[in-house]
């Protein structure tokens, strides 16, 4: 039941001229690799951004929110 249900998946999520054998296996790695590469580029941004930023922001944004005030 489950290679039927997969099968299914296949013909139904891929276009008739491609293959159930050769591509999907490759599109579906190529698809898992992309999707953890852009997670791990986002957390790492998130990590940079939250400790590099801050302190530079905080310090350029106090600066200039007090010299306009003032």
């Amino acid at each position: 039941t489950s290679f039927q249900s997969s099968d299914i998946l296949v013909k139904k999520t891929s276009p008739p001229s491609t293959g159930s054998n050769g591509t999907d296996p490759v599109v579906i790695v190529i698809v898992v690799i992309v999707v953890i590469v852009f997670i791990l580029v986002a957390v790492f941004g998130v990590l940079l951004f939250r400790r590099r930023k801050p302190q530079r922001n905080y310090d350029g944004i106090n600066l200039e929110t007090t010299a306009k005030r003032k």
